[in-house]
């Protein structure tokens, strides 16, 4: 008799493809993978959230399996905005910034970090806070990226002191354990260098041109913010115009922009610290 197939929808797994999935489809302008991409984002949205927003922890064959866990939520929000800094598609941003929000309401602990179970659960001897990565990276690592992003896209600053409590908790392992949370020093790493909020607003176009300068490398300091200079829900998008026909680009720190810009070279200039006027090499 052959062994029985695991064949469920884990949601936690499935938020790290769509993220791996948006990226690969806006740095290699692959249009399978963007697709990909969107179908999992889209069967998330139908069959992972429950009203809440609330996510349920798997699915199979339409059968809806239990609560979530702390690490569906931050799997599934960085999914999210990574697919939202690769589309311009606010439904995305929305849905992220949601879910972020209920698992801080879910699952914050009284002394910073987040606890994997649900507040409310019945039946545990206790509620468990994993701080370690595994071959995932840990529930407290993914909900810290998770806050780094929805910070970044709207600088609240209720979500950048639960992340500061995040990083805080994971204090004695990042001391004396560094290799078991690689992921939350990469966090650390980020917010060290200063992440750097970056919105793109006007006609498709030159909007993909002028983010097509985020993408050409491995810039894990930015957050993309993209629109079309209308109404928007995304708050770093706000107040950021274009002429008619053409694309802006505003480089911002903590919502401290630098004045727009229409070039791909300024826009790269600015994103390494130079000035938008000076040549690479040039005083």
């Amino acid at each position: 008799m052959r062994p029985a197939l695991d064949d469920k929808v884990v949601t936690a797994w499935n938020g790290l493809a769509l993220r791996a999935l948006a990226e690969a489809a806006v740095v290699l302008d692959n249009a399978r993978y963007r697709e990909a991409a969107l179908r999992l984002a889209s069967f998330a949205a139908e069959h992972l959230v429950s009203p809440g927003p609330r996510l349920l922890r798997t699915w199979r064959h339409g059968v809806a399996g239990p609560p979530g866990f702390c690490d569906d939520y931050g799997a599934m929000a960085v999914g999210l905005f990574t697919l939202y800094a690769a589309t311009g598609d606010e439904q995305w941003f929305g849905l992220a910034a949601s879910l972020t929000r209920t698992a801080l309401e879910l699952f914050a602990a009284p002394d910073g970090g987040f606890l994997a179970t649900p507040e409310g659960s019945h039946g545990l001897i206790a509620r468990p806070k994993n701080l370690m990565d595994n071959p995932t990276p840990s529930d407290n690592a993914l909900m810290a990226e998770a806050l780094q992003m929805l910070a970044a896209y709207t600088a609240d600053a209720d979500v950048q002191t639960a992340l500061d409590g995040t990083v805080r908790a994971a204090g004695v392992l990042i001391a004396q354990y560094p290799s078991a949370v690689g992921h939350m020093l990469a966090v650390m790493a980020t917010a060290a260098a200063g992440v750097k909020e970056v919105a793109i607003v006007g006609d498709a176009a030159p909007v993909a041109d002028l983010a097509g300068v985020v993408w050409a490398q491995f810039r894990p300091d930015c957050v993309v913010a993209i629109g079309d200079g209308g109404p928007t829900t995304v708050p770093l998008l706000h107040d950021r115009t274009a002429p008619a026909g053409e694309a802006r680009a505003y480089v911002c720190r903590s919502f401290v922009c630098e004045l727009p810009v229409a070039e791909a070279d300024s826009m790269a200039r600015m994103i390494a610290g130079q000035s938008p006027e000076v040549e690479p090499g040039r005083p």
